[in-house]
Protein backbone atom coordinates (compact mmCIF):
# COMPACT_ATOMS: atom_id res chain seq x y z
CA UNK A 1 0.00 0.00 0.00
CA UNK A 2 1.18 3.32 -1.16
CA UNK A 3 2.27 6.00 1.63
CA UNK A 4 0.24 9.45 1.27
CA UNK A 5 3.18 11.56 0.87
CA UNK A 6 3.55 14.55 3.29
CA UNK A 7 2.64 18.11 1.70
CA UNK A 8 4.31 21.57 2.16
CA UNK A 9 3.25 25.11 0.74
CA UNK A 10 5.86 27.16 0.51
CA UNK A 11 5.19 30.79 -0.03
CA UNK A 12 7.43 32.62 -2.88
CA UNK A 13 5.76 35.82 -3.44
CA UNK A 14 8.67 37.99 -3.28
CA UNK A 15 11.38 37.39 -5.21
CA UNK A 16 14.05 36.92 -2.26
CA UNK A 17 12.25 33.75 -1.26
CA UNK A 18 13.90 32.27 -4.44
CA UNK A 19 17.34 33.00 -3.63
CA UNK A 20 16.98 32.45 0.29
CA UNK A 21 15.67 29.64 0.13
CA UNK A 22 14.63 27.81 -2.77
CA UNK A 23 18.31 28.08 -3.93
CA UNK A 24 20.27 26.43 -1.06
CA UNK A 25 20.92 23.66 0.00
CA UNK A 26 17.61 22.97 2.55
CA UNK A 27 15.38 23.41 -0.50
CA UNK A 28 17.25 20.79 -2.64
CA UNK A 29 17.53 18.26 0.63
CA UNK A 30 13.85 18.33 0.94
CA UNK A 31 12.94 18.37 -3.24
CA UNK A 32 15.01 15.07 -2.71
CA UNK A 33 12.55 13.17 -0.47
CA UNK A 34 10.40 11.32 -2.35
CA UNK A 35 7.60 11.06 0.24
CA UNK A 36 7.53 14.77 0.29
CA UNK A 37 5.51 17.07 -2.05
CA UNK A 38 6.47 20.84 -2.30
CA UNK A 39 3.87 23.21 -3.05
CA UNK A 40 5.28 26.73 -4.39
CA UNK A 41 2.66 29.03 -4.36
CA UNK A 42 3.92 32.00 -6.43
CA UNK A 43 2.96 34.83 -8.49
CA UNK A 44 0.94 34.35 -12.11
CA UNK A 45 3.37 36.77 -13.98
CA UNK A 46 6.22 33.90 -12.24
CA UNK A 47 5.17 30.74 -12.54
CA UNK A 48 6.79 30.23 -15.70
CA UNK A 49 9.87 30.99 -13.98
CA UNK A 50 9.16 29.21 -11.03
CA UNK A 51 8.48 25.76 -12.73
CA UNK A 52 11.22 26.02 -14.96
CA UNK A 53 14.03 26.54 -12.37
CA UNK A 54 12.61 25.07 -9.32
CA UNK A 55 9.88 22.18 -10.68
CA UNK A 56 10.36 18.93 -10.40
CA UNK A 57 7.82 15.24 -9.71
CA UNK A 58 7.73 16.86 -6.68
CA UNK A 59 8.11 19.90 -6.43
CA UNK A 60 4.62 21.58 -7.72
CA UNK A 61 4.06 25.15 -8.91
CA UNK A 62 0.84 27.12 -8.39
CA UNK A 63 0.34 30.58 -9.71
CA UNK A 64 -1.83 33.22 -7.32
CA UNK A 65 -3.22 36.19 -8.98
CA UNK A 66 -2.43 39.66 -7.82
CA UNK A 67 -5.02 41.53 -6.23
CA UNK A 68 -5.09 44.65 -4.29
CA UNK A 69 -6.08 44.69 -0.74
CA UNK A 70 -9.38 46.18 0.02
CA UNK A 71 -10.09 49.14 2.22
CA UNK A 72 -10.48 47.06 5.65
CA UNK A 73 -7.66 44.79 4.65
CA UNK A 74 -5.44 47.38 3.99
CA UNK A 75 -6.42 49.50 7.36
CA UNK A 76 -5.66 46.24 9.05
CA UNK A 77 -2.34 45.44 7.25
CA UNK A 78 -1.20 49.03 8.55
CA UNK A 79 -2.37 49.11 12.06
CA UNK A 80 -0.70 45.60 12.28
CA UNK A 81 3.02 46.93 11.01
CA UNK A 82 2.58 50.09 13.49
CA UNK A 83 1.79 47.79 16.48
CA UNK A 84 4.96 45.63 16.49
CA UNK A 85 6.79 47.23 19.00
CA UNK A 86 10.27 46.06 17.89
CA UNK A 87 13.73 47.34 18.07
CA UNK A 88 14.00 47.24 14.81
CA UNK A 89 10.80 49.23 14.06
CA UNK A 90 11.93 51.99 16.74
CA UNK A 91 15.11 52.11 14.09
CA UNK A 92 12.77 52.22 10.79
CA UNK A 93 10.83 55.03 12.53
CA UNK A 94 13.39 57.16 13.59
CA UNK A 95 14.84 57.02 9.74
CA UNK A 96 11.53 58.11 8.85
CA UNK A 97 11.39 61.03 10.89
CA UNK A 98 15.32 62.16 9.63
CA UNK A 99 13.74 61.83 6.09
CA UNK A 100 10.70 63.52 6.72
CA UNK A 101 10.68 65.80 10.08
CA UNK A 102 7.13 64.71 10.01
CA UNK A 103 6.75 64.53 14.24
CA UNK A 104 3.33 63.73 14.52
CA UNK A 105 3.69 60.55 12.39
CA UNK A 106 6.48 59.67 14.96
CA UNK A 107 4.31 60.15 17.40
CA UNK A 108 1.30 58.69 15.97
CA UNK A 109 3.32 55.24 15.19
CA UNK A 110 5.15 55.52 18.48
CA UNK A 111 2.30 55.58 20.57
CA UNK A 112 0.66 52.39 18.14
CA UNK A 113 3.73 50.88 18.80
CA UNK A 114 3.78 51.60 22.42
CA UNK A 115 -0.20 50.19 22.51
CA UNK A 116 1.11 47.12 20.76
CA UNK A 117 2.97 46.17 23.52
CA UNK A 118 -0.35 45.19 25.94
CA UNK A 119 -1.71 41.42 25.11
CA UNK A 120 -5.27 43.09 25.85
CA UNK A 121 -4.17 45.42 23.09
CA UNK A 122 -2.74 42.51 20.75
CA UNK A 123 -5.85 40.45 21.55
CA UNK A 124 -8.54 42.73 20.58
CA UNK A 125 -6.67 43.29 16.66
CA UNK A 126 -6.57 39.66 16.49
CA UNK A 127 -10.65 39.51 17.55
CA UNK A 128 -11.14 42.49 14.42
CA UNK A 129 -8.24 41.31 12.57
CA UNK A 130 -10.70 37.53 12.62
CA UNK A 131 -13.60 39.05 12.23
CA UNK A 132 -12.88 41.36 9.77
CA UNK A 133 -10.37 40.70 7.17
CA UNK A 134 -11.65 38.93 4.28
CA UNK A 135 -11.33 35.27 3.89
CA UNK A 136 -10.75 32.24 1.25
CA UNK A 137 -8.58 33.24 -1.79
CA UNK A 138 -6.50 30.10 -1.31
CA UNK A 139 -9.35 27.43 0.12
CA UNK A 140 -9.03 25.84 -3.22
CA UNK A 141 -5.45 24.82 -3.02
CA UNK A 142 -5.78 23.85 0.49
CA UNK A 143 -8.71 21.28 -0.05
CA UNK A 144 -6.85 19.96 -3.62
CA UNK A 145 -3.21 19.48 -1.84
CA UNK A 146 -4.20 19.12 2.02
CA UNK A 147 -1.30 20.96 3.61
CA UNK A 148 0.97 18.95 6.40
CA UNK A 149 2.96 22.39 6.69
CA UNK A 150 2.83 25.71 5.73
CA UNK A 151 6.02 27.58 5.19
CA UNK A 152 4.90 31.87 5.12
CA UNK A 153 8.27 33.50 3.57
CA UNK A 154 7.23 36.83 4.70
CA UNK A 155 5.13 38.12 7.05
CA UNK A 156 6.23 41.75 6.76
CA UNK A 157 4.81 41.57 3.73
CA UNK A 158 4.86 45.66 2.65
CA UNK A 159 2.77 45.44 -0.74
CA UNK A 160 -0.74 45.50 -0.97
CA UNK A 161 -1.66 42.38 -2.21
CA UNK A 162 -4.72 40.54 -1.19
CA UNK A 163 -3.23 37.00 -1.50
CA UNK A 164 0.06 36.95 -0.13
CA UNK A 165 1.26 35.56 3.20
CA UNK A 166 -1.05 37.24 5.97
CA UNK A 167 -3.90 35.41 4.03
CA UNK A 168 -2.28 32.60 3.44
CA UNK A 169 -1.58 32.17 7.22
CA UNK A 170 -5.47 33.27 8.03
Amino acid sequence: MAVKPRTIFISCFFNLAARNILATDFFAILASKKNLRIVLLVPAKSAEFFRREFGSRNVLVESVEFRFLSRISLILHLLSWHLLSTQSKKIHKLTQLGKDGNYLRYAGASWLAWCGRWPLVRRLFRVLDYRLAPRGGFDHLFKLYQPDLVLATDMQDLRVQELGDTTLIR
